[in-house]
């Protein structure tokens, strides 16, 4: 971050690489903000319709199912699926759905 700047999109790789190990430590809360952070550089270099901004959505939506709020996973999910649709990675999207079903199983429960 010194040396590229605070906003440069290279640290979106750093700060997701940051948010998966959060996520393995099982600290959610703690990789949502990461992810985050990581999605808004992405967002602000690449654009908003970008397919490497499926990454840090489906992260955030890892978080929010892990804290046991399944209704703020369907918009990030939703988002990833139709960003990896447009991509040329068929098991991206293929997990990224899934993980959208599950995330719809998870709010009919409640």
């Amino acid at each position: 971050q010194a040396k590229l700047g605070p906003d440069h999109p290279w640290l979106a790789s750093a700060l997701d690489g940051v948010a998966r190990a959060q996520v393995a430590r099982k600290h959610p809360a703690d990789a949502l903000a990461f992810y985050q952070r990581a999605l808004g550089l992405l967002e602000k270099a690449l654009g908003p319709d970008h397919g490497e901004v499926a990454g840090p959505l489906e992260g955030i939506a890892t978080c929010q199912l892990a804290l046991g709020k399944p209704q703020l996973a369907i918009a990030p999910l939703e988002r990833a699926v139709t960003l990896l649709e447009h991509g040329d990675d068929p098991a991206a999207t293929k997990h990224a759905k899934a993980e959208l079903d599950q995330a719809r199983a998870a709010l009919a429960k409640r």
